[in-house]
């Protein structure tokens, strides 16, 4: 531990009306009763190679580098030709805007 970390915890220990040493006794009972550490011990997450693709879509869709359509739940089975038409309205922002 660092000269600066136990002062720092000190100081926070002080302000919460303890000292360091009941702090750490604290801790200690906490984690007997518990048997877990009273607080989350996470790694960051990692990414595979799709999520990572769609990241990178995302943030270009969001630039305006990149337009993306999605077309969900059309039902082609009830339409009378074999020719699906659909209307698009774009409103494209960017540099000239």
């Amino acid at each position: 531990m660092t000269q600066e970390d136990k002062e720092l915890f000190n100081s926070i220990c002080n302000k919460l009306g303890m000292n360091i040493s009941t702090a750490i006794n604290i801790f200690i009972k906490k984690v007997n009763a518990t048997r877990s550490i009273p607080f989350s011990l996470e790694l960051e997450p990692e990414w595979n190679d799709e999520t990572i693709a769609a990241f990178e879509e995302a943030k270009a869709i969001s630039e305006g580098k990149i337009i993306s359509i999605y077309m969900r739940d059309i039902d082609i089975e009830n339409t009378e030709s074999d020719t699906l038409t659909l209307g698009l309205t774009f409103q494209l922002q960017g540099a000239n805007s």
